[in-house]
């Protein structure tokens, strides 16, 4: 995985968001956020294997769930909740980690190597999509008339999801004690 890349997923969402939601404050503390995640990028191998699918997540997933919403009318799914925006928001984020995941997420090769790939790879997903429909169903309800709510709404979405993995990962832990996460990078 190749942290110039989550970087790059990382500045086109703010690009986007400030497109679509011009705001100074919300861009420089974005900036300021990526920066943070490139320094977990850059030094992943020192952290658990599980950072991995959190920096595919923000990364190429927050990317993921942008884009389908641009053929639309941009990210309105975010101002305008529906049904049909957050099922677009997942197919798009979707198409974009699972595969990824599935290639380069430490945490999933180790366990595709215990035969479990699938199922650590499944419970993550669930964990993440429980995550980011509970931001959104609590986001639906902030008032609309701000442009900055485009911003808080794909932050709480970025870290609901990210702690939605967190309690996926805990479950994994418990349900397959054998550690996925506790060796050095290959």
């Amino acid at each position: 995985m190749n942290p110039l890349w989550l970087i790059g997923c990382g500045l086109l969402q703010l690009a986007i968001l400030y497109y679509q939601a011009p705001w100074t404050a919300g861009l420089g503390a974005g900036l300021g956020i990526l920066l943070i995640l490139a320094l977990f990028a850059v030094s992943r191998l020192r952290w658990d294997s599980h950072l991995d699918m959190i920096l595919i997540m923000t990364g190429p997933g927050g990317l993921g769930m942008m884009l389908p919403m641009l053929s639309v009318a941009g990210p309105a799914c975010h101002i305008q909740p529906s049904v049909t925006g957050f099922l677009l928001m997942t197919v798009g984020m979707l198409l974009f980690t699972i595969p990824l995941s599935w290639m380069s997420a430490r945490c999933v090769r180790e366990a595709r190597n215990q035969g479990i790939g699938a199922l650590t790879l499944g419970v993550d997903m669930v964990g993440m999509q429980v995550g980011m429909l509970l931001a959104y169903l609590s986001s639906s309800k902030w008032p609309i008339d701000d442009p900055r709510i485009l911003w808080m709404h794909h932050s709480s979405m970025l870290i609901c999801m990210s702690l939605g993995m967190l309690v996926a990962m805990i479950f994994l832990r418990w349900v397959n004690p054998a550690p996925l996460g506790e060796y050095t990078a290959r």
